[in-house]
C-alpha cells in the first residue's frame, strides 16, 4: 500500500472523511496520522529482523585488499569468502596491527575488514536492510514521504497491523468503541507475521558488483 492509501485507510478506519490527493492533507489530524503511519511502520519492521528485509551483495575482493567497504549502515547476519562462512570479532584490533587473523572479519567505520590474500576472492554478504519504504520506481528509502511511496511490509499486513497500530497511537483511549478491535486485530496480525516469516537466505534479493574493495591503504 502507498502512503497516501495507508493515510485514507486510516481515515475511514476512524471515521474521517478520505481525501483525493496528498495535498489535501492540511489539517492538524492528517498531520499527526502522517507522523503516526511513520513511526509504527518503523516500529513494525524494527520489531525483528524479518525475511523480507533480508538483502545481499556479492562483492570481489582483490589480491591484497583487507578492506570491503559496504557503502552503507547495515545489520549484517553472515559474511562468506569463497564459500566459507567467516566469524565476527568484536574486537578490530588485530586487524589494524595487520595481524593474521584469518577465517574472520570484523566491522570498522562502515567497512569490513579482513585478513588479505594473495589471491582474488569473493565475498557474500547477507544483510537486513534498514530501509523501510520504496518509491513508486522500486528504489528502498527510509521512510515514507510521497503520495506513491510504499511502506515494505506487505499489503496484507499493512492493511492490518499498519492501520491498527496507527488507530490504537491516535485514540489511545482504553474506553473508544474500537479500541479493543484495534488491539486484537494488531496482536492477530503480528502474530501471524512472526508465524508466516521464515528467513531463508537463498531468498534474499542480490546486488551484484563487480568490484568494491580497497586494500590497506584506507586508513
Amino acid at each position: 500500500m502507498n502512503y497516501l492509501e495507508l493515510i485514507n485507510a486510516v481515515l475511514q478506519e476512524l471515521n474521517y472523511k478520505v481525501v483525493s490527493s496528498f495535498s489535501d492533507l492540511v489539517k492538524p489530524d492528517h498531520e499527526k496520522i502522517k507522523t503516526l503511519v511513520n513511526r509504527m511502520n518503523d516500529m513494525l519492521l524494527n520489531l525483528r529482523d524479518w525475511d523480507f528485509l533480508l538483502r545481499e551483495k556479492v562483492l570481489v575482493i582483490p589480491a591484497g585488499a583487507d578492506t570491503v567497504v559496504l557503502g552503507e549502515d547495515v545489520r549484517l547476519k553472515s559474511v562468506s569468502v569463497d564459500g566459507r562462512e567467516f566469524a565476527q570479532l568484536e574486537d578490530c584490533t588485530p586487524f589494524l596491527l595487520k595481524k593474521d587473523v584469518p577465517n574472520t572479519f570484523a566491522l570498522f567505520s562502515g567497512a569490513i575488514l579482513l585478513t588479505p590474500s594473495s589471491t582474488e576472492r569473493i565475498a557474500r554478504i547477507l544483510y537486513y536492510t534498514k530501509n523501510h519504504a520504496k518509491t513508486s520506481a522500486g528504489v528502498e528509502v527510509p521512510a515514507l514521504k510521497s503520495a506513491t511511496d510504499e511502506t515494505l511490509l506487505s499489503d496484507e499486513f499493512a492493511k492490518s497491523a499498519l492501520i491498527y497500530a496507527v488507530c490504537l497511537e491516535f485514540k489511545s483511549n482504553p474506553q473508544h468503541p474500537k479500541y479493543k478491535h484495534w488491539a486484537d486485530g494488531l496482536y492477530q496480525a503480528k502474530s501471524k507475521m512472526v508465524a508466516t516469516s521464515t528467513s531463508s537466505q537463498y531468498q534474499a534479493p542480490k546486488i551484484k558488483l563487480s568490484r568494491w574493495a580497497f586494500g590497506s591503504d584506507r586508513y
